[in-house]
């Protein structure tokens, strides 16, 4: 009898075994930062902001397929 109700309680506890697993990790305040040394690193750097704003105003870095593809789907909007 005991062969029966093991594969059960399994089928009703998996969903809350998981839910509880999965709002543990994602109430961690560990989870998607990086550490070196024990101290935090920001994501943003004045490196990484002049880098950015080099090449957005730099038309060489532009993506212009992806450009001409959204001026395409904005008319479709506006058309309608």
């Amino acid at each position: 009898m005991k062969e029966n109700l093991l594969p059960r309680y399994w089928k009703m506890s998996a969903p809350g075994i998981f839910l509880v697993l999965i709002s543990t990790l994602s109430c961690s305040p560990k989870i998607g930062t990086t550490e070196t040394d024990n101290h935090e690193t920001p994501f943003w750097t004045l490196e990484k902001a002049k880098k950015q704003a080099a090449d957005f105003n730099s038309s060489e870095t532009w993506d212009t397929e992806t450009l001409n593809m959204e001026i395409e789907y904005i008319d479709a909007l506006t058309s309608q």
